[in-house]
């Protein structure tokens, strides 16, 4: 059996936040990502457990990790946002 062992993230990453309605209106936005990341196999889903950071605004997931789909696609909840 082959076991896969979580890799570190750190990230930081500068990005833009804008309007749809008016493209005028945008401001940097700094995003950073520290945690871990776990490639799980047979079928199970892969995880980050950690935080990520966007602007003023955490999302903890340090004790209940992100659980992406097939397409290696997650949802931020909301909840576990702390300012």
């Amino acid at each position: 059996m082959i076991a896969t062992e979580p890799k570190d993230i750190h990230y930081h990453y500068d990005g833009i936040k804008y309007s749809i309605e008016d493209t005028s209106l945008f401001e940097k936005t700094e995003i950073y990502i520290d945690g871990k990341f776990k490639s799980s196999l047979l079928g199970k889903p892969n995880e980050f457990l950690g935080k990520i950071k966007i602007r003023d605004k955490e999302f903890d997931y340090s004790a209940y990790p992100i659980k992406f789909s097939n397409e290696n696609l997650a949802p931020l909840e909301h909840q576990i946002i702390t300012e």
